[in-house]
């Protein structure tokens, strides 16, 4: 399914109009129309307001996946709401932690981190 697709599915999911959406958003209503007809495809800016909107990953939103929310999230202490790494992501992780400093200095250099 492609973005204006999914963009028409999940609106109606909610039970609004494009007016509403529009609105919510501020956005034009044509604007949101030709989304939804493929006619244009949205910017970064508005795909991310987008996505939040509806509580939805972008990738879901682009339909590059069906996945909804693609990782599980859980509720810390904190209250806030944080992804849980995937195993994967677990590894890299403690591997970067474990490296010597002048790796991790290399690895965020090379990911353009300035930390």
């Amino acid at each position: 399914m492609e973005f204006g697709e999914r963009l028409k599915q999940l609106r109606r999911e909610k039970n609004i109009t494009q007016a509403v959406l529009a609105d919510d958003l501020e956005l034009s209503r044509s604007l949101v129309g030709m989304y939804e007809r493929g006619e244009r495809g949205p910017s970064f800016d508005a795909a991310d307001k987008l996505a939040d909107y509806f509580n939805v990953s972008l990738n879901y939103l682009m339909g590059y996946t069906d996945l909804r929310e693609p990782y599980p999230r859980h509720n810390d202490p904190s209250g806030s709401r944080a992804l849980m790494l995937s195993a994967y992501e677990q590894m890299l992780l403690g591997k970067i932690r474990s490296a010597s400093p002048e790796i991790q200095r290399a690895i965020r250099a090379l990911l353009g981190i300035d930390v």
